[in-house]
């Protein structure tokens, strides 16, 4: 586990951001709350760098600190938000701060680009099954955090916040920047590149403008036809194949 920073003032978010924008322009994002989305409710954002700092940014105790550099950040275009599912948190930024996530790397839409190159339909996989096919190790939360996060959707917005709940907020953003991110762009081959930056702007517009969203879904799928043009039909599955579907679900269902 990475160093936890926790930033619960406006003057440590401000020295956070600079801090952050002064170095490698990428870092990993995640988000715990209610019913992250449209209308969900944040309660930590969750940033993390390549040398393996962690910024865990109290937004729901004090979510003043999101106008103190924080939301100039996550809009920024010169600083790349790496994150899985970017769909639910674009929309609950917005919805509950007015803020503009961009200039995003979706883990959740590079997997699907890579099982569409092999000729395989795209499907949703979590972030705790892409880790496993990445040979990433997983935190593991203690049993007791285990079962309130079962039990009570609004674990994440208890406070005070314990340690369990900074371990585990900080183990969904830590493994995204450097290794997910550059296992996965060393994925996306360059015939696919433009094809993957329609599928990732579609899924951070998903929830938030869904008539933009279907409108880059027909462009998407006019660049995957000739992205994948020479490719034959898949008719028996080769062992490649099979383990890149295995602990995957179709579009529709919810990762």
């Amino acid at each position: 586990m990475g160093k936890i920073h926790l930033v619960t003032c406006e003057a440590g978010a401000e020295k956070v951001v600079k801090h952050i924008m002064l170095g490698e322009p990428i870092i990993g994002l995640a988000c715990t709350g209610v019913n992250v989305g449209p209308k969900g409710q944040l309660s930590l954002v969750v940033l993390s760098n390549s040398e393996g700092d962690v910024f865990t940014f109290d937004v729901k105790k004090h979510p003043d600190i999101m106008y103190e550099g924080l939301g100039r950040l996550l809009q920024s275009v010169h600083v790349l938000k790496v994150v899985h599912g970017s769909g639910p948190v674009a929309a609950n930024l917005h919805t509950q701060f007015g803020i503009n996530l961009q200039n995003i790397f979706d883990t959740q839409v590079a997997y699907s680009v890579v099982l569409e190159k092999q000729g395989l339909c795209p499907r949703k996989v979590t972030l705790s099954s892409l880790w496993d096919k990445c040979g990433i190790h997983q935190y593991t939360p203690s049993p007791e955090f285990q079962k309130l996060l079962a039990e009570d959707m609004h674990a994440w917005v208890r406070r005070p916040l314990t340690r369990d709940m900074l371990n585990t907020a900080a183990s969904y953003a830590l493994p995204l920047v450097p290794t997910l991110y550059k296992q996965l762009l060393g994925t996306i081959e360059k015939d696919c590149w433009d094809w993957f930056c329609v599928l990732n702007d579609k899924e951070r517009l998903s929830l938030l403008h869904p008539k933009k969203s279907s409108k880059l879904r027909q462009k998407a799928l006019n660049q995957s036809t000739a992205a994948s043009g020479s490719q034959l039909p898949v008719i028996k599955l080769t062992m490649t194949q099979r383990a890149l579907l295995k602990n995957t679900v179709p579009p529709a269902a919810q990762c």
